[in-house]
């Protein structure tokens, strides 16, 4: 469930591919797939983090964070 294997990518992009506005991106990288978390709200928060800064400072301050 985590790396969402049992989905069927091409059923998915089918669908997708339906909306007008979606079907140029899947066509662009069809079988994408969306990351899974097993908590929520720290995936929300790393999200957050990586938008404001690098990857590597993103990494570092939710070390930090942690260990706070």
């Amino acid at each position: 469930r985590l790396l969402d294997l049992d989905a069927d990518p091409e059923a998915v992009d089918d669908l997708l591919r339906a909306d007008e506005r979606l079907a140029p991106l899947v066509d662009k990288a069809p079988g994408r797939r969306v990351p899974r978390t097993v908590d929520a709200d720290e995936f929300a928060v790393r999200a957050v983090l990586g938008q404001q800064v690098s990857t590597a400072a993103a990494r570092t301050l939710a070390a930090r964070l942690v260990t706070a």
